[in-house]
């Protein structure tokens, strides 16, 4: 039969005529699936970062929420575009972060902040506490409790510091505390290093950016990849923002992106012990319940650990797009995915990719649920895949010119130059 239109979602094109045919990737209605959360799997050259970026870019104009984590430059340039709404963290560990999750924008304290913060105290103190040290972790969050109920204003991690150690004796009092549950000295030590002048100052340092105003928010953490320590720190630290801008409001609708996921999954924390892909995998099954998704771009499911972790991932994912790849990485998904359809899959292993042709076209497979698979394509014109362009000399180009112009005026003027040039 001919493809039918949704009633919402992006759009795509359909395989047989090309023309612009909705689908809805939310399912507010739950008609196909029960978790939105997705994973998007692309080969080297399969037209991913394309993809995803038109899929982030439609997901924008439709108002959703998008906070993007990637380990490259690929969403640098939608940012360009968006300029009102977007925010490009740039993190190299030498700059203010500007993240300050101790700022609860007037709201009382409860038991997700407290946990969250609390969390977060445990990686500056580079030491997580276990089930057996739970007394501990109890000892903390009566400490970060006694804080808000003292201080009323300018709540910041360096402030926070300053309290427990010139008021550590009042604390235990007040809040019933044996000294032996809160070692003043170990936290004075590991935690003195996020104060001004010391190593790690700048993850502190709150730089007044208003993550409340921003619908697309990019964190780019190359630079700080090597520092497995920073890296876990700050992803926890973007949980913070993600709790307040994606679950924290169940009438608007965000999406959490993980880019070049497989390496970020293979992060390990040696100094707690913790690891970005547990914390991925929660997120997962936590927004689920809330107005959000979570999607993570792979190349392959063979690059994530073979672990818990990553069942609870697959366990949770109803929307997968996949794009032409190989064949070894197609009976990867079939296995991970325990796709039994026969239809599914020789739908699947039938896309072809044409970017040589008059109307240069991708195509991704697009399955929603169990019950429901589809291929679509997806085509682009001249401007559109020159703003979605990642890499290469046209990239390069782009960059350049967007240094004295708009991305928009960029572009065209791009399209103007090879006009002259083929002429």
């Amino acid at each position: 039969s001919d493809y039918k239109n949704d009633d919402e979602g992006i759009f795509v094109n359909d395989r047989m005529y090309q023309i612009p045919l909705r689908k809805d990737i939310w399912d507010a209605s739950k008609k196909r699936v029960n978790a939105r959360n997705g994973m998007i799997i692309a080969g080297t050259g399969g037209g991913k970062s394309a993809f995803t970026l038109n899929f982030t870019q439609q997901l924008i104009e439709q108002d959703y929420t998008c906070i993007v984590v990637e380990f490259g430059k690929s969403f640098s340039q939608l940012c360009k575009l968006y300029p009102d709404i977007s925010l490009h963290v740039d993190y190299d560990g030498k700059t203010p972060l500007g993240i300050n999750p101790f700022n609860l924008d007037g709201k009382e304290l409860d038991n997700n902040e407290l946990e969250m913060l609390s969390g977060i105290v445990q990686r500056y103190w580079k030491h997580m506490f276990t089930k057996e040290e739970s007394e501990k972790e109890v000892a903390l969050t009566r400490f970060i409790q006694d804080y808000y109920e003292q201080v009323s204003s300018g709540h910041n991690f360096e402030n926070f510091y300053h309290y427990v150690t010139e008021n550590y004796d009042e604390i235990l009092k007040r809040k019933n505390v044996v000294s032996k549950y809160f070692d003043l000295e170990s936290f004075k030590l590991n935690c003195g290093e996020f104060l001004p002048g010391q190593r790690y100052e700048n993850v502190c340092k709150d730089t007044l950016m208003d993550f409340s105003s921003k619908k697309f928010i990019v964190f780019e953490l190359t630079q700080i990849k090597q520092d497995r320590f920073l890296s876990n720190l700050v992803m926890s630290m973007i949980f913070s923002i993600i709790q307040k801008k994606l679950l924290s409001d169940r009438r608007k609708r965000g999406i959490l992106i993980f880019d070049e996921y497989a390496e970020t999954a293979q992060m390990t924390d040696t100094a707690t012990g913790t690891g970005i892909h547990s914390s991925v995998a929660f997120c997962y099954q936590k927004i689920r319940k809330e107005n959000g998704a979570v999607y993570t771009i792979v190349q392959t499911p063979e690059q994530l650990p073979d672990d818990e972790n990553t069942k609870n991932i697959i366990s949770n994912t109803d929307m997968l797009f996949v794009l032409p790849t190989k064949e070894v990485i197609y009976q990867s998904i079939i296995d991970k995915f325990k796709i039994t359809r026969d239809y599914q899959i020789a739908l699947m292993k039938s896309m072809r990719n044409n970017f040589s042709g008059p109307r240069p076209y991708s195509e991704c497979f697009m399955r929603m649920g169990e019950n429901y698979a589809t291929v679509t394509r997806l085509e682009f014109s001249k401007e559109k895949f020159l703003a979605f362009q990642t890499d290469g000399e046209i990239w390069s180009d782009l960059e350049e010119k967007t240094k004295r112009m708009s991305m928009q005026d960029a572009i065209t003027e791009y399209i103007n130059e090879h006009k002259k040039l083929q002429s």
